[in-house]
């Protein structure tokens, strides 16, 4: 028992004199670390003996020689807080694990200025890692893209970076005459509540999401990344509603008291007109005169289903009857309501 205690404390002994010896990560050059610009970062750096602590620890780090840089991160053994470079502060810290000998440095918001070759120092040694901060270049930098639509759809631009972790210095959505799209909470004019952007939720995408599409939003959008060379042009094209027997006269006849469908629709039943209503006999208001009679199917069924269904006719309900689908765009309908003259 006696001997092993004297071992024990022959370990114990050691490794007080011994202190943290650094774990090689470096003695092939220096170790590459890869970091996304506005991400975080680890350098690593251990002890080989995650247990042992350093009496003092300093992150250097340089762009050519390390002869009177200041350094990064500093502490010393009876330092109650490090010293931490001026234009780090804030964005640097040890890797809290638990681990007396885990030396690692994190580095948060990463700059482009940040990308240099670090020195992982202690009494007994020291490691060399080299940063590489990388920007957001864009899945389709340069493609210019067709997107075909109907009226009253969405249509997503897609756009993000290729790599997941990146972020974009600066995000730029263009309309086709030129002027910057802002998200939604931003956004008034044309495209107010018609906008959603998706860079509040994930960094890497920035794509675009316009809503109730109307023939004014054809043209040329840009998303532009960290400049004009870094961007995808997407042309959009807007298929507006057409009516089906555009122009029609159709005279119609039906008797007291039964029901009449008055067709009309866009030849793309998806294709939601910009401005439509039906115009009755003497100007009257549909949902009023005809108040518990009349059924429009453009809200329930597809959006260019245009049709009028009348209920429980009557000798009054006689006459004209338009289907407006926007300027120069109508159907006409004559409606005669009256008693068979067949014979039963």
């Amino acid at each position: 028992m006696r001997n092993i205690y004297r071992v024990w404390l022959l370990l114990c002994l050691c490794r007080f004199t011994l202190g943290c010896e650094l774990e090689d990560i470096s003695s092939f050059g220096p170790l590459k670390v890869t970091g996304y610009y506005g991400g975080s970062v680890v350098l690593p750096c251990n002890c080989q003996d995650l247990q042992s602590k350093p009496r003092n620890l300093t992150w250097l780090r340089s762009a050519g020689y390390f002869n009177e840089v200041p350094p990064v991160y500093k502490i010393n053994e009876g330092d109650k807080e490090p010293e931490i470079q001026k234009d780090c502060e804030g964005r640097v810290a040890r890797v809290d694990d638990g681990s007396s000998g885990n030396l690692a440095l994190v580095i948060y918001n990463l700059r482009h200025e940040d990308a240099m070759t670090y020195r992982c120092e202690t009494e007994s040694g020291m490691e060399y890692l080299e940063l590489t901060v990388k920007d957001c270049d864009l899945a389709s930098s340069g493609e210019r893209l067709e997107i075909s639509k109907v009226s009253g759809e969405s249509v997503l631009l897609p756009c993000w970076c290729a790599e997941k972790k990146a972020k974009p210095q600066t995000l730029r959505w263009k309309d086709p005459n030129g002027r910057l799209i802002r998200s939604e909470s931003q956004q008034s004019g044309r495209f107010a509540h018609r906008v959603e952007m998706f860079n509040d939720n994930t960094i890497w995408n920035v794509s675009l999401l316009l809503s109730d599409l109307t023939v004014d939003d054809e043209g040329e959008y840009t998303c532009e990344i960290n400049g004009k060379d870094n961007k995808v042009v997407y042309s959009l094209t807007i298929t507006d509603c057409t009516l089906s027997g555009q122009d029609e006269v159709v005279e119609v006849e039906a008797q007291p008291g039964s029901s009449i469908l008055l067709p009309c629709a866009c030849t793309t039943l998806e294709a939601k007109p910009q401005n439509f209503r039906w115009t009755p006999p003497n100007n009257r208001e549909i949902h009023w005169h005809y108040r518990g009679r009349a059924e429009l199917f453009h809200q329930t069924a597809a959006p260019g289903n245009l049709s009028l269904l009348l209920s429980k006719l009557t000798p009054e309900d006689e006459g004209v009857y338009r289907c407006e689908a926007g300027e120069g765009k109508s159907k006409v309908f004559v409606l005669t309501v009256r008693e068979s003259l067949e014979q039963p």
